[in-house]
């Protein structure tokens, strides 16, 4: 399916592992060590000294409960658990991306990451599903929210996908078979439709009775999906039924929906997946003037191969990575998020 696998950094994460992809650091020499020694003797020494009797300052609180501190250390192995894993391959990812852009000297400029942005309005006013730039923006506020995407994890996140555009850009060819291809899919038969897909069938049941309780799917993807899609609340482009790249389960869930309505749980690879139907969009009585239609089709060609570009190129870089985790708790929720 086209927008697997998963996408896409708190600093002090990064004391807690070792990219050993990077291959370049020397083994301890024994100067290395004397110089550890010396440190460690310096500091005994410090000991000794009036100034070191001076008591270590507490941590500075990050919140204050009822007169009580609690501390960022306090904090850190729930906060480990709940997001460790998805901030940790966030963190990889930008280290990796920014060493791959270095190294084929690509510089990602404010100009790339305003245009991401753009994109991602650009997708709920395409979809249908915002009529207004205002609205767009508060859609995205929304997702952003539910996502936990504050200002430094969504800068973060444009960024990785400028990184990610501008690498996979030399591959990206557009021809006339894919002209063709593409004028079949834009005015064929299309399905506006969004789209959740969780690890587990009870996962998606528990996500489908959020639904008929009444909750917006829309946040919802964003809150649980783990489809590349949520990052824009699971709208999805205009899928034809006709169009392989999607799984056939996908299609044929579409195909058997009414507008408005939302599928069972459809077992996909990546788990189960619930789609909701938004619009059916009739064929297109003519192709219009090919010379006015023409740029569409190449900006379809283009947006369709960048994407399924992108995902390869970072699943291919976090494949690659080879990393030592020194904390337990961060480790086994690394794990966990990889068998999912």
């Amino acid at each position: 399916m086209k927008h697997y696998p998963n996408s896409l950094a708190v600093a002090p994460m990064l004391s807690l592992i070792m990219l050993a992809s990077c291959g370049r650091s020397a083994p301890p020499t024994d100067r290395t060590v004397t110089r550890g020694l010396d440190a460690a003797e310096r500091s005994v020494t410090k000991t000794d000294s009036p100034a070191s009797s001076q008591a270590i300052p507490p941590p500075r609180p990050v919140a204050v409960i009822d007169g009580r501190s609690i501390t960022i250390d306090q904090l850190r192995p729930a906060l480990i658990e709940a997001a460790g894993a998805t901030v940790l391959e966030e963190t990889l990812l930008d280290e990796l991306l920014a060493r791959e852009a270095a190294a084929r000297s690509i510089a990602i400029t404010s100009a790339n990451i305003d245009a991401e942005r753009a994109r991602l309005l650009e997708t709920f006013a395409g979809a249908g599903i915002a009529r207004s730039d205002d609205e767009a923006a508060r859609l995205l506020q929304s997702i952003r929210a539910a996502r936990g995407l504050g200002e430094k994890r969504f800068s973060a996140l444009l960024r990785r996908n400028a990184t990610l555009r501008a690498l996979v850009a030399p591959e990206v060819l557009v021809t006339e078979a894919g002209i063709d291809h593409a004028r079949e899919l834009r005015f064929g038969e299309r399905r506006r439709a969004r789209l959740i897909v969780t690890p587990t069938a009870n996962a998606a049941t528990n996500a489908l009775a959020r639904l008929n309780s009444g909750e917006d799917f829309t946040a919802l993807a964003a809150e649980v999906s783990t489809d590349r899609s949520a990052e824009r609340g699971g709208i999805l482009e205009p899928i034809s039924t006709a169009d392989p790249e999607y799984p056939a389960a996908i299609r044929a869930a579409l195909r058997n929906l009414k507008p408005g309505e939302t599928s069972q749980p459809v077992a996909i690879d990546q788990g189960y997946a619930l789609l909701r139907l938004d619009e059916i969009i009739p064929p297109s009585p003519s192709a219009a003037d090919p010379d006015t239609i023409r740029p569409l089709l190449e900006r379809d060609v283009r947006t369709q191969q960048e994407r399924i570009l992108m995902n390869q190129l970072a699943r291919r870089l976090l494949d690659a990575a080879s990393i030592t985790i020194m904390d337990r708790a961060l480790d086994e929720a690394w794990k966990q998020r990889k068998t999912r």
